[in-house]
């Protein structure tokens, strides 16, 4: 019987011939009504087509009906990306399914598009595209995949107010508005330190607000600078005695 056959692919009817000595024609209906095969045939689903064979010795013709079967379409899945924040790193390649064959990710259509190998950077939202090949029968289907990028967090801090030097603040009472987490830092927080809540700011010091998002857990941060103010220069007048 012929192979399956994928879905838009194409089919030579020749190569179906049997080795017994004679000739063989196709048609695509019988014989005396259809028009002979010529070309490749595409199969969009499983395809009727007729053979004719006349036999070199006797000149006498026998025909049959032979179905070109179309392979089953691939069936496969994949894992939903996880939403990422601005910057955030993914390798697509961790959402592959479980069925066998290959996957294939591309940023674009894959007829267009450049195969993704490893880990990329997302900053806005992005579509890229998965291509499955099967193992069984080598067909192919693919599918666009959403991956979903959080703008930043939208947070407020309210304005520091000036203290005497030497004086402590709680650098909670800086905290606006944003439904998350505020963490503060001494200097950048990438190079600076995690600070308690109260402290003693110097004039050179700067702090450094972390905002992170209680829905999508993206972070942003902001700095701010707390006024300290010099101590008051005494002046004396009179006369020791």
């Amino acid at each position: 019987p012929p192979p399956s056959t994928c879905s838009g692919s194409q089919i030579d009817v020749n190569t179906l011939n049997g080795g017994e000595p004679g000739t063989y024609s196709w048609f695509t209906t019988f014989p005396s009504e259809g028009n002979q095969i010529t070309q490749p045939v595409t199969i969009t689903g499983d395809t009727p087509v007729w053979v004719l064979f006349t036999e070199t010795a006797t000149g006498c013709t026998d025909s049959a009906q032979v179905i070109l079967p179309l392979a089953p379409e691939p069936l496969f899945s994949y894992t939903v990306p996880p939403q990422l924040c601005i910057g955030d790193l993914l390798d697509v390649n961790t959402l592959n399914g479980f069925e066998p064959g290959t996957y294939q990710w591309y940023d674009d259509i894959p007829s267009a598009g450049n195969l993704i190998t490893g880990s990329v950077s997302y900053s806005v939202s992005s579509v890229v595209w998965l291509l499955f090949i099967d193992n069984v029968t080598g067909c192919t289907d693919s599918t666009e995949v959403l991956i979903t990028v959080n703008s930043l967090p939208d947070f407020t801090l309210n304005t520091p107010q000036p203290i005497c030097e030497g004086a402590t603040y709680d650098l909670t009472t800086l905290n606006g508005s944003g439904s998350g987490t505020f963490l503060w830092y001494e200097g950048l927080p990438s190079l600076g330190n995690l600070m308690p809540d109260v402290v003693i700011p110097q004039t050179a010091n700067s702090y450094w607000a972390v905002f992170s998002d209680n829905a999508t857990g993206c972070i942003d941060s902001a700095e701010v600078n707390i006024p300290v103010l010099p101590p008051p220069s005494a002046i004396m007048s009179g006369s020791a005695t």
